[in-house]
């Protein structure tokens, strides 16, 4: 079994893997659905770390493409575009693949006038660079946002189950949704380049 580091410590929920503490500002984040196995990235390169499912949007959320138009998740089609980050910190245009659709378990995550339904296994940039499951997110985290702001994490809670939509997209594996910068692979094996 993957050791799991984490700053705050790990606990055991029973679901055979070590879990980090910390999330949902309950101080556990456990074994919240069937995907969240994990909480912070250990390493750079590390292949410990990983997924069981594809961290997705809640399929209603309205996604602004990269002209500026907008859609559902769940009309997103590969091909679309959509702005990312490259590794010089700059926005770039994203290529949408891999499209996927199914039901997952549910988190909301609120930050001061909106909020984002996603799955439980979808991972968050913060702003120290690490990569966090959305469970597992605190209040008074920092995420990181467009143009080189962070937006505070004000509540997360978990809502249930509801269709969701996944994709990929290339080169830079990560999007804006919200103003906040998502991550997009199942397997993440690379620290954040910020």
């Amino acid at each position: 079994m993957a050791s799991v580091a984490t700053m705050t410590g790990t606990s055991n929920c029973g679901c055979g893997t070590a879990q980090p503490t910390g999330g949902l500002g309950v101080g556990g984040c456990g074994c919240v659905g069937a995907f969240a196995t994990f909480n912070h990235l250990p390493s750079a390169g590390s292949d410990d770390c990983q997924t069981g499912a594809p961290g997705c949007l809640a399929a209603e959320s309205v996604i602004t493409l990269s002209d500026g138009s907008q859609k559902r998740a769940d009309e997103v089609c590969g091909g679309d575009k959509i702005i990312g980050r490259a590794p010089t910190g700059e926005p770039r245009e994203q290529i949408i693949s891999d499209v996927l659709h199914f039901d997952q378990n549910l988190v909301r995550v609120k930050f001061g006038s909106f909020e984002i339904l996603c799955s439980d296994s979808h991972p968050f940039f913060i702003e120290d660079g690490r990569i966090i499951l959305a469970p597992c997110l605190d209040p008074g985290d920092q995420l990181v946002a467009e143009n080189g702001l962070v937006l505070e994490v004000i509540s997360v809670t978990r809502i249930g189950t509801g269709p969701v939509v996944g994709w990929q997209c290339s080169p830079d594996e990560n999007f804006f949704f919200h103003g906040v910068l998502n991550h997009n692979k199942t397997r993440i094996v690379d620290a954040p380049y910020f």
